[in-house]
């Protein structure tokens, strides 16, 4: 309420929403693109993006050491790991398998 009064903005009242067009559509519409994520603060936004890129970060060294081979690797939770890599059948490296990249 303090703030509406030093904006000098007033409520609308019960007649003045009453006599609105239920179903009115403005001629233009603002557009912008959508946030990133939805905080009330913007240390919450900060934090967000840092937690973010550390899961990105995560994702792609783990994306990288599957792509290379290494078959024990923990990718973050809720990540969908890229299919393995095309098995060839045909090398083989003292008695273990490769593992041809076609990421």
């Amino acid at each position: 309420k303090e703030r509406r009064e030093q904006e000098e903005k007033k409520c609308l009242g019960q007649t003045q929403i009453l006599a609105m067009e239920p179903h009115h559509r403005p001629a233009i519409i603002a557009k912008s693109t959508a946030p990133l994520c939805h905080a009330s603060s913007k240390g919450g936004r900060m934090r967000f993006k840092e937690r973010l890129s550390a899961l990105v970060q995560w994702f792609r060294e783990s994306a990288e050491k599957l792509k290379k081979g290494v078959m024990d690797v923990i990718f973050p939770p809720g990540a969908t790991p890229p299919p393995f890599p095309m098995l060839d059948k045909n090398q083989t490296n003292d008695g273990a398998m490769q593992f041809l990249v076609t990421i």
